[in-house]
């Protein structure tokens, strides 16, 4: 079976976010974290975002260093290791400030890689 691209990982972050886009939509900080259908979507897609992130060469996240890789793969682990203890205030600010600006890296990479 071939390896995955970069552009087909940087597309499947975009899938991943947009999923969370969807379901977030229309929700406040108060009800995303009362709601555990919501937030268990956005945190198995940011456990996604993250496996995906890990098939970046070096070179490709050193060209896009605005986006905070290494905090993206240690969110990862956070939520898969510590699931029940994770800071869902945090979760929220993660994906209202730093997954717009994944997003556009990976629009840029998919563009660069396509």
């Amino acid at each position: 079976m071939p390896k995955r691209g970069v552009a087909d990982s940087a597309r499947e972050i975009l899938v991943a976010i947009q999923k969370i886009e969807v379901v977030t939509a229309g929700s406040d900080e108060e009800s995303f974290c009362d709601d555990f259908r919501i937030h268990d979507v956005v945190l198995m897609n940011l456990i996604a975002i993250a496996e995906s992130v890990k098939q970046f060469p070096d070179q490709v996240k050193q060209a896009y260093p605005d986006v905070q890789w290494h905090r993206i793969i240690g969110l990862r682990n956070i939520i898969s290791h510590t699931y029940a203890d994770v800071d869902l205030p945090t979760i929220w600010i993660v994906v209202h400030q730093h997954l717009p600006i994944l997003a556009s890296a990976c629009q840029r990479i998919t563009l660069t890689f396509s």
